[in-house]
């Protein structure tokens, strides 16, 4: 790993042993700017439109190996000629040679000046614009090649960090790689992969719709496009019109696609899943159909199919079992407040950001507030909990729910915020405050160096305005008292301190739960904020 940007990554390395099970699985999710270690369960929710490959990525050196993954695409031409071993090393050659060009360009090699390099790929325009020639799909296999002029421009923030993904997995060899789809399918970065040992597709719902499709016919369209000619695929339960599309899909490319069910207490031995939500047991069963088609082919013939598992083996429950995933689903007690106790003021951060996951997201927090006010522990907060009954009786009254609200302007609060409000009064848990902030982290550049600063008088608050007016229009037609029951804050930081201060001021034994959601930027802020 010679290039500028390997200053900054410290990886683990491969523990590789021929023809036996690898000891490390890589993944990486170039949507979310991480590339991570990972237990073969997909970080999906059913709104997040996700799909995953797993695939052979090994690059031997030499000899060539029959595993060798090879790449290619279905763009506009029907078939592009698979890379041989000797043109994926000169591949990763030429990438290593960019680096004198991005260091000229940062002028050294410090970790704050790679993230100023890779700042300068985010676009500030809408993703819905189609004007800028580097969102062009088939520039991507020029980038395998990281081949730039002046008509292939440099690729753009997301696509980069795909590319890097892909030089970091052949460097380091790998035995496996889990690759999630950034955003959409068919023109991601990660569908570059020709031939994926098997492909799966989550539960699809109503985002990135600019982009993707106002229907889910369209939407599911995009996703289907990573199904390739004959490998297996797997999916859960659709809405029809998405349903139909896939299968259809499925047909003309002669792909195997399965709909899986939900794993059963049974097969799970009675054991309680790592991320809390009833939709987790539906991405489990997906998780564990695309791990066991993996383990078969590449000869693990001990492992059974799902239709003769009555009960799953040991290691993967135990996987599904301590399998966990910040920012969905989590439960966060404030570890800065000086409070009597230390369950006074919690955090349940979900990055919900679509109709469907709003939903979603207001069932777990109900179950997950009333499991927590039964719990007498203060240490069971830091895990959550949440049943399956989804109880209609309201809350304890010595416990105050806040929601903590910011979503993209791309997003629609009134499809929004209907949903979480309404599921959560179904439930028995009324908000007793609305607090709108804008997050601290910004979106064309990254690093905490990038964060607003606390307290700009010149920050615009419109659009939280905006969102508030959407709350207050929901609430007014239950009370007078809506000026009460929402407010705006310039900042994070100033709605914690509020927060803080509720806290102190309030009876003895009152705990306040907030609920944080909306924006996955806005969960991973509040995290920096509350835990030490």
């Amino acid at each position: 790993m010679r290039s500028w940007w390997s200053s900054s990554i410290k990886l683990p390395k491969v523990i590789r042993q021929r023809g036996r099970q690898p000891k490390r699985v890589w993944g990486c999710n170039a949507h979310k700017n991480r590339m991570f270690a990972v237990s073969l369960v997909p970080r999906t929710t059913p709104c997040r439109l996700t799909s995953a490959f797993l695939c052979h990525l090994s690059i031997p050196f030499p000899p060539p190996s029959p595993r060798l993954h090879h790449l290619h695409y279905h763009y506009q031409q029907p078939h592009l000629p698979s890379l041989s071993p000797s043109q994926i090393r000169s591949f990763r050659k030429q990438i290593d040679m960019t680096a004198p060009v991005m260091k000229q360009k940062t002028g050294g090699d410090s970790y704050e000046e790679a993230l100023a390099a890779l700042s300068s790929l985010i676009t500030k325009r809408s993703r819905a614009d189609k004007s800028n020639k580097g969102d062009r799909f088939e520039l991507v296999f020029d980038y395998l090649k990281e081949r730039t002029n002046e008509e292939i421009p440099m690729p753009t923030y997301f696509r980069f960090l795909a590319l890097l993904a892909f030089k970091i997995f052949a460097a380091e060899e790998v035995d496996a790689a889990i690759l999630e789809v950034g955003l959409g399918g068919k023109f991601d970065a990660t569908n570059a992969v020709q031939k994926p040992v098997v492909c799966g597709i989550s539960s699809l719902g109503y985002d990135h719709m600019e982009i993707l499709g106002d229907t889910l016919g369209k939407i599911a369209g995009e996703k289907a496009g990573i199904f390739k000619l004959g490998v297996p695929a797997f999916t859960v339960p659709q809405p029809d019109e998405a349903m139909r599309v896939l299968e259809e899909k499925a047909s003309e490319l002669d792909v195997s696609l399965e709909v899986v069910q939900p794993l059963t207490a049974k097969q799970l031995s009675s054991q309680k899943l790592g991320l809390d939500g009833e939709h987790q047991y539906c991405n489990a069963r997906l998780a564990v159909s695309l791990a066991s088609t993996w383990l078969q082919q590449i000869g693990k013939i001990e492992v059974p199919s799902m239709t003769q598992m009555s009960i799953l083996p040991e290691k993967f429950i135990k996987g599904l079992a301590t399998a966990s995933l910040q920012g969905r689903a989590q439960v966060v007690p404030d570890q800065f407040i000086e409070s009597r106790t230390s369950g006074d003021l919690v955090f349940y951060l979900d990055g919900a950001h679509s109709p469907e996951s709003m939903e979603v997201c207001a069932k777990w927090f109900t179950d997950a507030v009333k499991g927590d006010n039964q719990s007498e522990s203060s240490g069971h907060l830091v895990n959550g909990s949440s049943g399956s009954s989804h109880d209609k009786s309201p809350v304890e009254e010595n416990c105050q729910q806040m929601l903590l609200f910011n979503c993209m302007s791309v997003r629609d609060p009134n499809l929004l915020l209907p949903h979480l409000r309404n599921t959560c009064a179904t439930y028995g848990v009324h908000f007793k405050k609305a607090l709108f902030v804008p997050n601290m982290s910004v979106y064309h550049k990254v690093g905490t160096a990038a964060d607003l600063p606390e307290n700009d008088p010149q920050v615009d608050l419109s659009w939280q305005m905006t969102l508030q007016k959407v709350w207050v229009s929901l609430v007014h037609s239950e009370d007078n008292e809506s000026n009460g029951k929402s407010e705006v804050f310039t900042s994070l930081p100033m709605a914690i301190k509020w927060l803080r201060d509720s806290v102190h001021e309030s009876s003895s034994g009152t705990r306040v739960q907030v609920l944080v959601t909306g924006s996955l930027h806005l969960v991973g802020d509040i995290l920096r904020l509350i835990r030490k």
